[in-house]
């Protein structure tokens, strides 16, 4: 059986930098996509969507088994944290706050999933990256600071904190759960899950549905371009390089896209969308990025 070559480290390096560029994009499209559309039926169709063409394409590709019952249970599991809970706060926190913030505060999964993972499942911490995560966590607070706690603000960088830890909750457990053993098949299967939670959320929510849909704005030129981004750029096609970088490249240098993704997020949302960057979000973001960097560098 012939053994296929590993992937060089330009293609990887190249591969990384595409990951971070598209996710972070993703935060970009939201925030304008959520200014004229219900958030919650934003993610619904998004995901929906995205599943639905990427689940029957990889069943196809792998000639794998069709997922039994349950492994459908875990992929409604892992789908309500990643895309129900992770994706619906993000974009309930967007209608008020920054693409770049948003970024910033959710970076921080890694460093839950280090505190989580050594809490409930215990995993080995060490020294550097318990240094990440205290530094990681003392980053948030000059950020929280600058942005206030009153009207919105405070609100919405809760919303982004329950994202991340949904997500880190979510990630320690579909890497244990085996929802299937297809990669490609898992995503699909969660992505169509969490989608049609969503979908359910945003039906019986006032103004969340098709109730709080305002055609005027919903259909414009921009939010459609926004959309198609987010189905198929920053949905199948991110999902798809990532799950190639993490089967070709060690997980801590897959895991590097957390940070650069962070950094591309904030300087694009200030060039592209005139957000106002304070310096205590900088001088927070610095210890953010620093910390995931550690607890990162510590998992290699």
């Amino acid at each position: 059986m012939q053994v296929k070559p590993p992937a060089g480290k330009i293609t990887i390096a190249v591969c990384l930098a595409l990951v971070a560029l598209l996710f972070a994009g993703n935060f970009l499209w939201l925030r304008v996509v959520v200014q004229a559309a219900p958030p919650l039926l934003v993610q619904s169709v998004r995901f929906v969507v995205a599943g639905a063409v990427l689940y029957p394409f990889a069943i196809a590709r792998s000639g794998a088994a069709r997922p039994n019952v349950a492994q459908w249970r875990r992929a409604a599991l892992v789908g309500a944290l990643l895309v129900a809970v992770g994706q619906g706060c993000v974009s309930w926190a967007e209608q008020y706050i920054g693409a770049g913030l948003t970024v910033l505060v959710t970076c921080t999964i890694p460093i839950w999933v280090a505190l989580l993972g050594a809490l409930f499942f215990r995993e080995r911490v060490g020294a550097l990256a318990l240094f990440g995560i205290v530094t990681g966590f003392a980053g948030l607070l000059p950020i929280v600071v600058a942005n206030g706690v009153g009207a919105m603000a405070g609100p919405a960088i809760a919303a982004l904190l329950v994202s991340a830890i949904a997500w880190a909750i979510g990630s320690l457990l579909a890497s244990r759960l085996a929802v299937h053993d297809d990669g490609f098949v898992a995503t699909g299967m969660q992505m169509l899950c969490g989608g049609v939670m969503l979908a359910a959320v945003a039906a019986i929510l006032p103004n969340g549905g098709l109730t709080g849909l305002r055609p005027a704005t919903a259909f414009s030129s921009t939010v459609v371009l926004g959309m198609v981004y987010l189905i198929i750029v920053g949905g199948i096609l991110a999902y798809t390089l990532y799950l190639w970088l993490l089967r070709d490249a060690r997980p801590a240098v897959a895991s590097t896209f957390t940070y650069l993704q962070a950094i591309i997020g904030v300087t694009f949302g200030a060039l592209l969308l005139h957000e106002r960057v304070p310096p205590g979000v900088i001088v927070g973001g610095i210890g953010v990025i620093g910390g995931v960097a550690c607890v990162v560098a510590s998992r290699r």
